[in-house]
């Protein structure tokens, strides 16, 4: 992934690093996301919106350098989805969040985009 080049990358000290799920194996399930306020134009006009999305990796849990870099991610709104359990809560609990990231924090839902 491109997040793991970034010390060669002008620019990117704030990405995130996407490292083994917490689970320590490969998921593959069916995960309740929630649309966040953010610039995504993937998103634009679902803020709210609960929907299940693919889920299928081994290295999906989102690190950050420290919870400030993680607060300035949110607080610039550049954390567009969250995992939710079955009440609709952000969650970092497993299964509902099967890679463990802080703050709910999923990977990109390459798998649930359709080019059309």
């Amino acid at each position: 992934m491109m997040s793991n080049l970034r010390e060669l990358i002008p620019g990117s000290e704030a990405w995130p690093r996407f490292v083994r799920n917490q689970s320590d194996r490969f998921e593959a399930r069916f995960s309740l996301v929630e649309v966040t306020q953010s610039p995504s134009l993937l998103l634009q006009g679902m803020v709210g919106s609960q929907m299940p999305i693919a889920v299928s990796h081994g290295e999906g849990q989102v690190e950050v350098r420290n919870a400030a870099h993680l607060a300035e991610l949110e607080s610039k709104g550049l954390v567009a989805l969250r995992f939710v359990d079955n009440f609709g809560k952000v969650t970092q609990t497993y299964p509902a969040n099967p890679n463990g990231s802080a703050n709910g924090s999923p990977p990109l839902p390459v798998r649930v985009v359709a080019s059309r």
